[in-house]
Parts: C-alpha cells; sequence; structure tokens
C-alpha cells in the first residue's frame, strides 16, 4: 500500500517527481525532464529520502538550488 503518495511539478527547474513511504519504507522517483535524466531512491527507513533523491537528481542547481531545511 502506498500512504502519502505526492505528484507535482516545480517550476522553472521541470522536475516532476512522485514520493511514498509505507510500513517502515520509503521511495522517491524524480525525473528532470529539461536534462533528461531521472532518479529513483529506495529506503528501508519510514524517513523521507525526497533530498537525496533532489541532491542525486541535481534539481535546483541551475536556478540557484533548493532550501534543503
Amino acid at each position: 500500500m502506498l500512504v502519502a503518495a505526492l505528484m507535482s511539478e516545480y517550476e522553472p527547474d521541470g522536475v516532476t517527481w512522485h514520493n511514498g513511504d509505507t510500513g517502515g519504507f520509503s521511495a522517491y522517483a524524480g525525473f528532470d525532464r529539461a536534462e533528461g535524466r531521472g532518479v529513483v531512491v529506495l529506503g528501508n527507513t519510514d524517513r523521507s529520502v525526497d533530498n537525496l533523491g533532489r541532491r542525486l537528481l541535481g534539481a535546483g542547481e541551475r536556478d540557484g538550488g533548493f532550501d534543503w531545511a
């Protein structure tokens, strides 16, 4: 079962992403359409792996980056 899933787009970086977690596991998939690359992160933790996925993807680097707080 996928709990707390979200699909959204961040502009102007053009990253489409999806995340979710259940029973002590979490996941993040992100796709940077402008750069033509993607990343999937699977974690055996109930903590979010979104920030790791965004860092691996390099999302936001073109416009000064994300606020990782």
